[in-house]
């Protein structure tokens, strides 16, 4: 079990990290087809999470019937890794259908944004959506029929994958992008996506049939019931992160004008927030509490979220001030100088994410 622990933990790692990896790439060849705004950094934003939340929701009912979901998310990464590779192509072809259909309908200023936002997204939401089932998918491969086994292991699978992914972003907003290239970093990327996938096709060979669960959220014989917390925590999840992607977006609009250059000011932005989530998941898969602890618990979340977004005020009024300084310190390097800006993202944006 140990062993099997650690190869699905690898993979949930390196899923996070190939995911984040083609939002920044996916990001920067809208900036090629649409321009270099803000509305392209929503489009991909908006395409991830509708993507994730469809395909989660979408595959993970599906994972719960499959005799072999190790092999269902194998399947998922090489399809992944197949539009990774012929992505651009097809991102090249909505902005044809783009630039065709603007034409022939005469659209303004909104309609031409709604054009863009529309094809895009549409694009974009056929890979997020393998993306989103992949958590779930892995995780009913690793924990089968223990209830127990899902409860324990989902924060710590969750906080993997997202540390995964501040890896990823990092690795292609700092790294890929400037020195390698999109196209061939799209291709290493999806080469990565093909050998996950065959690896857990491989780890699902000689494992046993997993019988199928109508539903695996209770024990035999335990009927729905829906009580009052069950329906507030389901409205404080969407509240919640209705709230994360607005601050992203926004903290990213601030730091485009102050530090200049989008694809990095959405990097720090995107790898403080996410390293912020990934250490608040950590740090909340190791207790075990009971309903009413873990209820209060999330409102005290929700309170230091709220009191780190106030001090943002605070810290943006100097942000630009500090930004400055850094650049004026003689003989600093380029690299010096984008860890010093790092700092000054996570002291604005860290308190917030992790809670």
């Amino acid at each position: 079990m140990r062993s099997r622990a650690l190869g699905y933990s690898a993979l949930f790692f390196l899923s996070g990290a190939t995911g984040l990896v083609y939002e920044l790439l996916w990001v920067r060849l809208l900036y090629q087809s649409f321009g270099s705004t803000i509305q392209s950094v929503t489009t991909v934003v908006a395409a991830y999470m509708g993507g994730l939340g469809l395909g989660a929701w979408l595959l993970g009912r599906r994972a719960d019937r499959h005799p072999r979901p190790a092999a269902l998310y194998g399947r998922l990464e090489i399809a992944i890794g197949v539009f990774g590779i012929v992505s651009p192509a097809v991102l090249g072809l909505a902005r044809h259908a783009y630039v065709g259909a603007a034409a022939a309908l005469g659209a303004g200023s909104l309609g031409s944004l709604a054009l863009r936002f529309g094809l895009a997204a549409l694009v974009l939401l056929v890979p997020t959506t393998l993306m989103g089932g992949t958590l779930p998918v892995l995780t009913r491969a690793l924990t089968g029929t223990d209830r127990a086994a899902l409860k324990r292991w989902l924060g710590r699978l969750y906080a993997l994958n997202t540390l995964g992914a501040v890896v990823g972003a990092a690795l292609a907003g700092f790294v890929l992008i400037e020195h390698v290239g999109i196209r061939v970093s799209l291709w290493v990327t999806a080469a990565v996506n093909v050998g996950l996938g065959a690896a857990a096709i491989a780890l699902a060979r000689p494992l046993q049939v997993l019988p199928t669960l109508p539903d695996p959220g209770r024990k035999p014989g335990e009927h729905g019931t829906r009580d009052a917390l069950h329906t507030v925590a389901l409205v404080l999840l969407g509240c919640t992160a209705f709230a994360s992607l607005l601050d992203e977006i926004a903290w990213t609009r601030v730091l485009v004008m102050v530090v200049g250059g989008s694809t990095y000011a959405f990097t720090l932005v995107l790898v403080v927030f996410l390293l912020g989530i990934g250490l608040g998941s950590a740090l909340v898969a190791r207790r075990s509490t009971e309903r009413a602890v873990t209820a209060a618990s999330a409102g005290l979340a929700q309170g230091v979220t709220a009191a780190g977004a106030a001090g943002l005020f605070v810290f943006f009024s100097w942000l630009p001030l500090y930004i400055l300084a850094v650049f004026q310190i003689d003989g600093l390097g380029p690299t010096a100088r984008l860890l010093l800006m790092g700092l000054a993202v996570g002291a604005v944006v860290l308190v917030p994410a992790l809670g």
